[in-house]
């Protein structure tokens, strides 16, 4: 609560015992301590007489009431300190909740980036295809055309080291390594004929 809802709050409770206290003593007749007596309209005496003493039960009312004022006082103070709790639990809440959306922005960046990516990643993979397809295209067109019917015996005759008897030590080392090569690609293409 602000001071002056506090003071307002206080001013009123006050004004209400007095009321209260007024209206008691009235009801029994008596004029409150520290008021001066109202002229009488059966006497018509005006004075400065001091008010009788209080009776008893009047007392215990007034006590009573000084009580629950005090009462009322004390909850006003616990209800004070609640409030001061609950507002600082909700800046706690609050503080919570911004580093909360903080993170949630984080998350959604690297999620944007992960997307990104992924549509990149994507795009290569269908480039690759592509490419794969257009290789294997071109592989089979070679494989075809190393099985046309004579091509392997001229090529494995044409790299035999038995078809260049003059042949120096370097071109003998050639001749063997493209026969091996031949060998090696016939062998390929019967295994990828097995698979298909």
């Amino acid at each position: 609560m602000t001071a002056a809802f506090q003071a307002a709050g206080k001013a009123g409770l006050i004004a209400r015992f007095k009321k209260g206290r007024d209206a008691a003593y009235a009801e029994r007749g008596f004029t409150p301590p520290g008021r001066k007596v109202e002229q009488s309209s059966s006497t018509g005496e005006a004075g400065d007489q001091p008010a009788e003493p209080a009776p008893a039960d009047t007392r215990q009312l007034l006590t009573e009431v000084t009580e629950l004022a005090e009462q009322l006082q004390n909850r006003i103070t616990e209800l004070e300190a609640e409030r001061d709790d609950a507002q600082k639990l909700l800046g706690e809440v609050t503080t919570s909740g911004d580093d909360l959306r903080k993170r949630c922005g984080e998350l959604e960046t690297e999620r944007d980036n992960a997307k990104k990516l992924l549509g990149e990643l994507t795009s290569s993979a269908e480039q690759l295809q592509k490419s794969a397809a257009g290789l294997e295209a071109e592989r089979d067109l070679l494989a075809e055309a190393l099985q046309l019917p004579g091509v392997r015996k001229v090529l494995l005759k044409l790299f035999h080291t038995d078809s260049h008897p003059n042949a120096d030590e370097e071109q003998h080392r050639v001749l063997t390594a493209g026969y091996l090569k031949l060998n090696s690609a016939y062998e390929l293409i019967g295994r990828l004929k097995n698979t298909a």
